[in-house]
Formats: C-alpha cells, sequence, structure tokens
C-alpha cells in the first residue's frame, strides 16, 4: 500500500504517429484504454490484456513505465494458454514457453519477462494435457491422503498440506519453475512422506 500510494500514477493518453494516423489511447495506471482515433484494430482481447502486435501503435518508453505486474502476469498466462491451444493439446515441448517470448513470438505482451510466473500453466503449455492431468492428480492425492490422515498424524499431514501450498505460492514468483531441479526433487520427497503416511498402522506381536 506505501508503495502504491508513494509511487507516481499516470493517467494520461499515450500516443505514438501524427496527424490523421496517429493512435491515441487513453491508459489508466492498470491501461484499461480504449482506441481514441486512427485505427479499427483490436488492442485487446476480451479480458483486457493487451495483444502484442499492437505495441506498435504506443509509445514504449511510456507503456513499459506503466506496464504493471497485473498486466505482465496476465499476458504470461494468455500466452501460455494460447501455446497449449497452438499444440492441439500435446505441449510445446520443455523451454519453448521461455524460448517463444525470448523471440517475440507471442500473442500478448507481457514486457521483457520471459518466464511464466504460475508453473500450471507452465506446465500444461510445455508439456501438454497428458503430462498436467496426471500431475494434478498426483497433487490431489498426496492432499487427500494427508487431510484423511490428519487425525492420526497431525504433524506429518499438516506438513505435508503446508508444503503443497507453500510449492503452489513459491510457483508465482518471477521465475521459471520447471526448470529448477528442486520442483522435481521437491515433489519426489513429498510422494515418499505421503506413501509412508498412507501405510497401515503395524501390529505389534508379542512372542510367547
Amino acid at each position: 500500500i506505501i508503495v502504491y500510494v508513494k509511487s507516481d500514477k499516470y493517467y494520461g493518453p499515450i500516443w505514438k504517429g501524427k496527424g490523421s494516423d496517429a493512435v491515441e489511447i487513453q491508459l489508466s495506471n492498470n491501461l484499461a484504454g480504449e482506441i481514441e482515433k486512427g485505427t479499427k484494430d483490436q488492442i485487446r482481447n476480451k479480458y483486457g490484456v493487451l495483444k502484442f502486435e499492437s505495441v506498435q501503435y504506443l509509445n514504449k518508453d511510456s507503456l513499459d513505465e506503466r506496464f504493471g505486474s497485473s498486466e505482465i502476469r496476465k499476458g504470461l498466462f494468455f500466452n501460455g494458454i494460447e501455446f497449449f491451444k497452438d499444440s492441439k493439446i500435446f505441449g510445446i515441448g520443455p523451454g519453448q514457453y521461455r524460448y517463444f517470448h525470448k523471440i517475440g513470438q507471442v500473442e500478448y505482451y507481457a514486457k521483457t519477462n520471459i518466464s511464466a510466473h504460475f508453473w500450471f500453466i507452465e506446465l500444461i503449455s510445455q508439456f501438454g494435457l497428458f503430462i498436467f492431468v496426471p500431475y494434478m492428480l498426483l497433487l490431489l492425492w498426496m492432499s487427500y491422503v494427508a487431510i484423511r490422515k490428519i487425525k492420526k498424524n497431525v504433524f506429518t499431514s499438516g506438513l505435508i498440506l503446508s508444503c503443497i501450498l507453500v510449492f503452489g505460492l513459491s510457483s508465482l514468483l518471477p521465475s521459471s519453475f520447471l526448470i529448477l531441479d528442486i520442483n522435481w526433487i521437491f515433489i519426489a520427497i513429498l510422494i515418499g512422506f505421503v506413501s509412508n503416511l498412507n501405510l497401515p498402522a503395524k501390529q505389534s506381536q508379542i512372542d510367547e
């Protein structure tokens, strides 16, 4: 809140070009603007995400100064969706999300960011539906086991659920998640904990 209040905010127009061909767009601090004149091109999708090709109509320096984190994340999210659809649900391949953003082969503008900021989108866009679904089912299974066993083993169940929550929140950080080894190591460790938690209680037997 302090950062927002103390930072400068801009509510005026940003434009590029001259004369009748000029494109003038009214942009607020969240880029909620409409085309005023000069072109019939749609600069956004229906969710308000700025299209990559529309950047040519805007003053780049002014735009970059005022293109906030939420707009960047929306652009990255919808680019991942487009990659998934373009790949016919099979995924565009490991590492390709970052590569396509780096070379500008994207549908929506995300400034200079090339990482998904969300590991679900990173996973489904690169590995496709047939990897994404088992992965999600695995996370749901681990959560289910931890919840079901929480009365018998509060500490381990709580630890597993907390780890899954932190795991999800950490994937929202501004970095690629799937290229980090800790992502896969962490999942393997969780599987071990959950499998152990799911074992039936051992019955002690005393030989007489």
